[in-house]
């Protein structure tokens, strides 16, 4: 549509923009391009498939709705039970629902998200017959050693199966644990089990892909001693040292983070759009975005009906009217995208696509005659 609006910093951030929405939390379509492969693209060393043991998969609960699954867990917090997941897990779904191994339907309110991490606690007002609450380790760097043994347990593929790995301690940071143990899509939630203490030490979180196109990084990951072991890292976040939450309802939650994943659509949209090099390459449906669809019908209907010098001012008008209605959509979703109250673990996110959004406002002025 305008080739100018390609421009190499955009274009870069919009390779990100699609690399977010490949990696997303384990929605209803990401699991079903897992489950099409059952077996994960490799084994990690020292993995054993296990039987969890009674008290973790009792505790072990299963989160889910229309529009995805996940994991969660049942643990004493203050002497209060809650169930443990992570914030992408209870706000990424529409309406879900908490069922523990025994089939009980765990009814909650409200939650707390912790502030500067992808963890979310939700007080129940009872503990589910059978279950035993699992115990929450405190300050974990003092005790848990690398190479210690633990196993994760969760909700697998979103099968609605609890299934157990073993495997070990690989690293600590300051929010996170790294693990062997084999994490699948669903498997968000899960507690991680130090065996030695039988105390959680985390909460599986977020599978990173090693990029092994990178010659650097291919040729040091197969040394001897590297630390990262495999092309797949798996990754849960600390519980012991969170010092601050936020009360917040389910709705609210899954509001914001969709609110989120509408921008991201939009952008998508715009940079299609606006970058296709002849109105057959056009996105037949615009609807992501009502507004621009409305702006953009009809600016191609008056772009069809030049024909001559005597309609080329018209059109020129026509042009320059639409681009200045396309900064204005823009400038004000850019301000809405900035005002949502984005969850942790999504503020990189929308900061990002704040300066998309800046980005597109540049191109539009470079566009006018």
């Amino acid at each position: 549509m305008f080739n100018r609006f390609a421009v190499k910093k955009f274009l870069i951030c919009f390779i990100i923009l699609c690399s977010f929405c490949a990696l997303s939390a384990d929605d209803k379509e990401s699991a079903d391009v897992a489950e099409s492969n059952s077996e994960p693209l490799e084994k990690p060393a020292g993995v054993e498939e296990v039987s969890a043991p009674d008290i973790l998969q009792n505790s072990v609960v299963t989160i889910g709705g229309l529009s995805g699954s996940g994991t969660g867990f049942i643990a004493m917090i203050k002497d209060k039970p809650f169930v443990v997941t992570n914030v992408h897990v209870i706000g990424g779904i529409e309406s879900p629902e908490i069922h523990s191994l025994n089939g009980e339907d765990i009814q909650y309110s409200t939650m707390f998200i912790a502030e500067d991490r992808d963890i979310a606690i939700i007080p129940i007002a009872k503990i589910p017959e059978g279950v035993t609450p699992l115990k929450i380790a405190d300050s974990i760097s003092k005790f848990v050693k690398i190479k210690d043994p633990m196993i994760v347990c969760g909700n697998s593929l979103g099968a609605g199966v609890l299934l157990a790995s073993k495997g070990y301690v690989l690293g600590l940071g300051p929010k996170y644990v790294e693990t062997n143990c084999a994490i699948y899509r669903g498997n968000s939630g899960s507690p991680f089990l130090h065996t030695n203490s039988n105390e959680v030490i985390g909460v599986a979180t977020l599978v990173i892909s090693v990029n092994t196109k990178d010659s650097i990084t291919k040729n040091t990951l197969q040394k001897s001693n590297s630390g990262v072991k495999a092309a797949t890292r798996y990754i849960g976040t600390r519980l012991d040292n969170v010092s601050n939450w936020t009360s917040v309802t389910q709705q609210v939650l899954y509001k914001n983070i969709s609110a989120i994943k509408m921008y991201r659509a939009r952008l998508i949209l715009y940079f299609n759009f606006l970058n296709a090099k002849e109105d057959k390459d056009l996105p037949a449906n615009l609807s992501a975005s009502p507004e621009f669809e409305r702006l953009s019908q009809k600016f191609l209907r008056d772009k069809i009906k030049r024909d001559g010098t005597s309609s080329h001012s018209r059109f020129l008008n026509a042009k320059n009217e639409y681009i200045r209605n396309l900064e204005i959509l823009f400038n004000k979703e850019r301000l809405n995208l900035l005002s949502i109250k984005a969850p942790e673990y999504l503020r990189s996110e929308q900061k990002m696509y704040a300066e998309l959004y800046e980005e597109l406002i540049g191109s539009m002025k470079s566009f006018r005659d």
